[in-house]
C-alpha cells in the first residue's frame, strides 16, 4: 500500500463490513484522496492511527458519512489535511469518541459544513473529542459549523511538531 495515491470509495457500501483490522504494511503515506473510504459501513469501531496519509496533502471528506453504527474513530496520526471535512461524521449517530491527535493542525481547514451533521450523540453532548488545543479552537472558530460545539466533551493533549 505505500504507493497507493488514491483510496476514494474503498470500503463504501460494504454492508458486511462490521469490522477492520489493518495489517502493519497498510500504511498509505502517498494517499491524497480517501473521501468516502468507509461512506455507509456498518462498522463500529476503526482504528486508523496508524494511517498518514499524504505530505502533500490528504483529502477526507465524507470518509465516515453514513456510518450509523461507528461509537470510535481514531484518525490521530492524518497529516496535511486539506481544505474541507465536509460531512466527515455526517449521520454517524452513535458515535462516542473521536480522536483528532495532537500533530494534526486544522489551521488551514475552510470548510467544516455538516462535519457532525445527525451525528445525536454529539449534538446531546455525549461524545468526547480529543485533540490539541489548535485543534478545538479551529473547529469552534469556524463559521460554517452549524451547531454549538462547545457543549461537547473535549479531552485536550499537547500539540507535539
Amino acid at each position: 500500500t505505500n504507493n497507493v495515491t488514491e483510496s476514494r470509495w474503498l470500503f463504501a457500501g460494504d454492508n458486511a463490513l462490521s469490522n477492520i483490522i489493518f495489517g502493519d504494511n497498510f500504511q498509505m503515506p502517498k494517499s491524497v484522496i480517501m473521501t468516502y473510504m468507509f461512506c455507509n459501513t456498518p462498522m463500529t469501531n476503526l482504528d486508523l492511527s496508524f494511517l498518514l496519509g499524504s505530505e502533500e496533502g490528504t483529502n477526507i471528506h465524507f470518509m465516515f458519512a453514513g456510518c450509523h453504527n461507528l461509537k470510535t474513530v481514531d484518525i490521530k496520526n492524518i497529516r496535511h489535511l486539506n481544505s474541507s471535512l465536509w460531512s466527515l461524521f455526517d449521520n454517524c449517530r452513535y458515535i462516542e469518541s473521536i480522536n483528532l491527535g495532537g500533530t494534526q493542525t486544522l489551521q488551514d481547514i475552510t470548510k467544516f459544513t455538516r462535519m457532525f451533521a445527525d451525528a445525536a450523540l454529539l449534538n446531546e453532548g455525549k461524545c468526547l473529542i480529543k485533540c490539541s488545543l489548535e485543534a478545538k479552537n479551529t473547529i469552534l472558530n469556524a463559521s460554517d459549523t452549524e451547531m454549538s460545539m462547545s457543549k461537547f466533551e473535549w479531552n485536550i493533549i499537547p500539540a507535539t511538531p
